[in-house]
This record gives C-alpha cells, structure tokens and sequence, in this order.
C-alpha cells in the first residue's frame, strides 16, 4: 500500500495540474495539452495505489484481469509504457487499460495529446484541443480522487 505521503503529493500535483490546464487552454493550448494530461496521470497514480484489486496475490490478479504482466508491483509503475516481457514491465498505461476500461480511451487520447503537443502530431491530426483535453482530465480527476476509480469485473451482461 502506499504511503499517505505519496497519496497526498500525487492528489496535490493533479488539482495543481488541472488548474493550470485551465488557466492555460486559450493562451497557451500546448502547455495547457501536457498540464491535463499530467493532471490525468497523477489522479491515476491515486487510483492505482489505492486499488484493492493490486493488494490480491499477483496469481489471483491474473485469474481476474486477464492482463498479461499485470501483478502487485504494477502499482508502482511510473513509466508511460511497457511489455510484460521488458526489464520493466507494464506501464501506467497499461494499468489504466487494464484496470479502467471505461477511463482507459481518454487517458489514452490525453497521452497522446500531450506527446504531439510536445514534438508535433506525427499524423499531422490533432487528437484533443486543448479545451477538450481540460474536460477529459477534469473528469478523470474527479473521478480518481473522489475513490470511485476501482476495478470491477467485466459484466457478462
């Protein structure tokens, strides 16, 4: 589990991180792009350290999630992105795929905002402006630090 030190360092960085996506989202869309994605992922480092799926022994974490490399430690991950098969295994991004499918399309779509806010858009094709990119992370944000971010199985409805 975590320490309620990073909890609380990881709750402040994502408001801090969304107010200045707000504050930035006419005069400065790029800056604005890479504060609600970092708002994002420091709402989802809350979410993730605090998940009780990650407190289960990693055998029953598979059983469950069905994400390859998907174990305890995951909840540690603070690289972007990885394989199961690295040194480093699963990223972040991979933890929110598996845990917050319903979240996992957004964070995806502010990651990768923030990337081409920084070098460029790769495909020439904006994802998100940056008004866009504040509401996604605003939601995100409040979803995570509100405690209702927590895995659930799939309905087999």
């Amino acid at each position: 589990m975590a320490h309620q030190s990073d909890l609380t360092e990881h709750r402040t960085k994502a408001n801090i991180f969304l107010r200045k996506a707000n504050k930035y989202k006419t005069s400065d869309e790029v800056v604005s792009k890479i504060c609600a994605f970092y708002a994002a992922y420091h709402a989802m480092r809350v979410a993730i350290l605090t998940d009780p799926i990650l407190d289960k022994p990693d055998e029953e974490i598979q059983q469950l999630v069905h994400m390859p490399g998907l174990r305890q430690d995951s909840r540690y991950a603070t690289h972007h992105s990885g394989r199961h098969n690295s040194g480093r295994g699963i990223g972040q991004n991979e933890v929110v795929q598996a845990l917050y499918r319903f979240e996992a399309y957004a964070y995806g779509r502010l990651h990768r905002a923030s990337v081409d806010a920084r070098y460029l858009p790769l495909t020439g094709e904006i994802i998100l402006d940056a008004t866009d990119a504040y509401i996604e992370a605003e939601r995100i944000v409040q979803a995570a630090l509100s405690g209702q971010l927590k895995w659930a199985p799939k309905s087999t409805h």
